[in-house]
């Protein structure tokens, strides 16, 4: 049976079953795509980052920078695009969640996918560490990042 919903109902739902274009007659077995929300596109700025913890701007710079790491060459079946699979790992990062409640609160996938994005995301993000993040190179440059989150927190000793 196929519901056809209103844009009221629609925001509440994060997708709904269609029936494929070509399949003319309905077949019990026929196989139905999820219609996948857009983040970018659904939540204003402020709650964007309530829920992944960065910028819409952000978002777009990172989903661009690991495109080639955890994009697909196809979308056959419903695969999942990037910026799905950075949605998925983000929202996981955020809350620490179980995986089968950010799956089933995402984009309704499985607990075994989400684990296999969240996997492929934080490699893909592994890769990238020292074009973003810089170490100290010696005990002068160790002591100034220390004193400096010092001032900042009160807290000692922190690199």
């Amino acid at each position: 049976m196929i519901v056809f919903l209103d844009e009221l109902q629609m925001n509440f739902l994060c997708y709904m079953p269609m029936v494929p274009a070509c399949d003319l007659h309905f077949r019990p077995d026929a196989a139905y795509r999820w219609m996948r929300i857009d983040p970018l596109e659904f939540y204003g700025e402020e709650e964007f980052r309530k829920r992944y913890r960065f910028s819409k701007e952000t978002f777009r710079f990172l989903s661009c920078l690991l495109e080639d790491d955890i994009g697909n060459s196809t979308q056959r079946h419903g695969a999942l695009s990037a910026a799905d699979k950075l949605c998925i790992a983000l929202r996981f990062y955020a809350t620490g969640s179980m995986l089968e409640v950010v799956g089933d609160t995402l984009c309704s996938v499985s607990k075994s996918c989400v684990s296999e994005v969240v996997r492929d995301v934080s490699v893909a993000l592994s890769r990238r560490l020292e074009s973003f993040v810089l170490f100290p190179h010696d005990e002068e440059e160790l002591r100034k990042i220390s004193r400096g989150f010092h001032s900042i927190a009160n807290f000692p000793r922190v690199v």
